[in-house]
């Protein structure tokens, strides 16, 4: 395992911290009161996107980790990957 692995792996640990913190971040912001006040359509929009996006970060890390040595390989979808998830 090189050290661009090892990156990629507290990048993916990072990712789903973030994702985690969603869940905290509802109690915070007080959504499910917040919410209760916007059309059931915008309701279900919102709690889509959210989901969606905890998803994707969640699968990111995922990436990050299964695909380790693709990612550090240098090949061109492999840079192109890592340079996405980085920013």
């Amino acid at each position: 395992m090189n050290r661009i692995e090892v990156h990629l792996w507290v990048a993916a640990v990072l990712q789903w911290l973030v994702a985690a913190s969603n869940i905290f971040a509802a109690r915070i912001f007080a959504y499910r009161e917040n919410i209760a006040r916007v059309t059931p359509f915008v309701r279900e929009v919102f709690i889509v996107q959210n989901v969606y996006i905890m998803a994707t970060v969640v699968m990111f890390g995922i990436v990050c980790v299964a695909f380790a040595p693709e990612l550090a390989g240098g090949s061109a979808l492999g840079r192109f990957l890592s340079g996405f998830l980085a920013i």
